[in-house]
């Protein structure tokens, strides 16, 4: 700090005006000395871009939301549709079963005491 503006003097504001202008022309860009109509319109400007970034990242995150949503939605109604059908299956399954031991239980009895390995299911037992 110089000695005008320790001292309070009322000429410290015009005199460091006088020496801005003179060492640091206005028309530089941006630079400290730039006049102020230029610093707020350029800061303006600055402001605006930053504004439109920002609702384009919202909208993107809008639609990223949106569409995860729907995502959502399908694999619910898929999982609903897989609940029902093993309802329906295991339903059969015990119909079945009711009338496969009521058909033929000594086949019933023998698979419970002599499981099936799946070589055997599958006839590949012996090649």
């Amino acid at each position: 700090m110089d000695l005008c503006a320790r001292t309070g003097s009322k000429n410290y504001n015009r005199i460091s005006n006088v020496l801005l202008d003179r060492f640091f022309p206005k028309d530089t860009d941006l630079g400290i000395n730039a006049s102020k109509p230029d610093r707020r319109e350029k800061n303006r400007a600055a402001a605006q871009r930053s504004r439109r970034k920002q609702m384009a990242k919202a909208d993107k995150l809008h639609q990223e939301h949106e569409q995860l949503e729907r995502e959502n939605d399908t694999l619910c109604k898929e999982i609903q549709s897989l609940q029902q059908e093993l309802k329906q299956l295991t339903w059969a399954l015990k119909e079945h079963e009711m009338i496969c031991v009521l058909r033929c239980p000594d086949f019933c009895l023998d698979l419970l005491q002599n499981p099936l390995w799946p070589e055997e299911v599958l006839g590949l037992k012996g090649k």
